[in-house]
Order: structure tokens, then sequence, then C-alpha cells
């Protein structure tokens, strides 16, 4: 399918030296998983309940759901606090949790799970034979992306009701995000190593994309319209942003003096947040850009790096940033009213 690069490109070159607007008047809650040197959020849904996984000193990382009203509750995928090493991937507006884990001693795994809000936990194995497997998300339907390895990447998929589907979208598949409506996302490897862009619908009809001169291409997030945001890659090392509309349309864009730009969520509305790197300190920063390209850069008050890991329908975020501490704390931004419009 041929590209199309929208005006919005020229604009986010001009862009770059403009001033960032000012923010909103907002509320920034920070939080920590009590005695943990690590809290990271990696999912939000629609109420404000966040997933993510924690780690304390001189143990495996484990789970932990916080609700609206700052609760804490932490779990093992395998119903014991510190025998699984978990990987949380993301949490759907019903409140179920998917992810994968490991035996914490040892190299058994990597097994898939998925946390009900009522706390009731179903594990599943991967694939016979496969030597990777990875959790990448789940729906509102319940249904779970993931990938894993045999001879190549393939892509997998798991019903509520526990049917498995593998797919594959080109030579090797690495999927890397599933909408509510079923379409997923992610980056195709062809045969000679090029990385591409992809769109898989519920009907698995696959379209292939690519930012026209960019040496690959992935899709990294996608909402239920279509629209997809991701990354591409150029000579020199730089990894630049794009929106990709549901026509195909290509809008490029990055932070202000970005050298990566890293799309971790997308909402209906179209907001997109992410992280993206400085070419001054090399350290990490969060950004939140809206449907019409409106763009904000914001660390927490504090912090010497920090990430924006998911955005829900009514534009609230969740991340983690680091302080000088070396510590990792949780933090969740009320909504910013240009990003539902």
């Amino acid at each position: 399918m041929k590209s199309i690069i929208s005006i919005a490109q020229v604009a986010a070159a001009l862009a770059l030296s403009a001033p960032q607007l000012p923010a909103h008047a907002t509320t920034i809650t920070t939080f920590d998983v009590p005695g943990a040197t690590y809290t990271g959020p990696k999912g939000i849904n629609r109420d404000g309940t966040i997933a993510g996984q924690y780690h304390v000193a001189n143990g495996c990382e484990q789970g932990f759901v916080r609700a609206p009203d700052g609760t804490i509750t932490k779990f093992d995928p395998q119903g014991t606090l510190g025998l699984s090493r978990a990987v949380v991937a993301g949490i759907n507006d019903a409140g179920d949790v998917a992810g994968y884990y490991y035996a914490c001693q040892g190299s058994q795994g990597p097994w898939g799970f998925i946390r009900a809000a009522d706390g009731t936990v179903i594990t599943y194995d991967p694939p016979a034979g496969s030597s990777f497997f990875t959790v990448y998300g789940i729906n509102n339907a319940g249904t779970v992306l993931a990938g894993f390895s045999s001879d190549v990447q393939h892509g997998l998929l798991r019903t509520a009701d526990g049917q498995i589907t593998i797919f594959d979208a080109g030579y090797s598949t690495l999927p890397a995000a599933i909408a509510n409506n079923g379409s997923i996302t992610g980056l195709i490897v062809d045969q000679s190593y090029a990385g591409h862009g992809f769109l898989r619908d519920a009907q698995g009809n696959v379209t292939s994309f690519d930012v026209p001169g960019s040496l690959s291409t992935s899709g990294l997030v996608i909402n239920a319209k279509n629209a997809i945001a991701g990354n591409y890659f150029v000579v020199g090392g730089e990894r630049h942003g794009f929106v990709r509309a549901a026509d195909g349309t290509l809008t490029l864009f990055d932070p202000p003096g970005s050298l990566a730009t890293y799309p971790r969520g997308i909402n209906i509305h179209g907001a997109v947040a992410g992280t993206w790197s400085d070419n001054k300190s090399i350290l990490n920063h969060s950004f939140i850009r809206s449907g019409s390209g409106r763009l904000l850069t914001f660390n927490p008050p504090g912090a010497v790096s920090s990430f924006w890991n998911a955005i829900n329908s009514v534009g609230s975020v969740a991340g983690d940033y680091v302080t000088s501490d070396g510590l990792t704390h949780g933090y969740v931004r009320n909504p910013i009213p240009w990003t539902v419009r």
C-alpha cells in the first residue's frame, strides 16, 4: 500500500523551533508500592485503575494493581508473592490484567497469565516448541495479544474463552499492540531483514506500510479507529515518531530536540502518550500529543528521567520516573482536556 505524507510533516518540522504550549492546571499523583525500589505502571483503564510491576531489593519483579482511590494490591501469578518474576503487559476496562511470568528462581518459563479484577488468575502455556514468548496486551473483549518464536517470530491471539489463533503478517511477525476492535499493529521483518509496519484487522486482513525514506518502520500502538502511532529509523540512528490514520495518511512528529521518539499509548481520540530522548542529557522525558497535533513535554517534579507508558480514553496518563537516588516511582496525571477532543 502506498503511504501518504500529510502537510503536518512540514508543520512538525516548523514545530521543532516553536515554544512549547503551556500546560493547563494539572494534578500529578506519585506513588510507590511499599518497599519497592522500582514501581512501573504499564497500563491504565477508563476508570483510572493502573496495572504494573514492581521490584524489591533481593527479590523478583511482581505485579500490582492500583485502584483509583490509591489502594495498591500486590499479586503473583502463582498465588504466593515471591514465587514468580512477573511482567505486566496491560489492563482492560473490566480490570483484567495480562502478562507473562517466569519462576523467580531458576530458568523455568515463561507462561502467560490473565488476572481478573476479583483476583482470580488463569495461566496458560506458550505453543509447544517455542523458544521465546511475550505478551503485549489485552483488549476489552478479553483477547490477549502475544508473540513467540520457532524458526521465525509469530503472533498469537488468545480469546477470553481460551481459543488460540496463531498468525503471520509477513516473513517474521513481531506484534506490538491490540485495539478494542481486534485490530493489531507491529513490525514485519522481511527476508532481507528490512522492517515494515503492519495493520492486521479483526478479519485477518494485513496491510503493510513504511515511512518513505526510512530504514525501518514499526507500528507500536493502535486504537479502535485503526489509528496507529509508532516510530521509524533513519540513517544516523535517530528514531522519529509518526501517526498513521485509518486512511493511510502518515503524519510525522517529534518533540523538539528528540533523537528517539517512542509512542507508548494512543486513545480513541488519537492522543498519543510516550517517551522521547533528547540530544543533550540523553535522558528520557514524557510527551503527549493530541489528535490535532498539539504537543506537550513533561517530567514529574524531581525526575531525572521519565516515561509515559499508557493513556486511557478520558485522557489520564500513567508512567514512571527515576529520581537522583536511582529509585523508580509511579505517577498518574489527571485528564488533559485537549487530549479528548
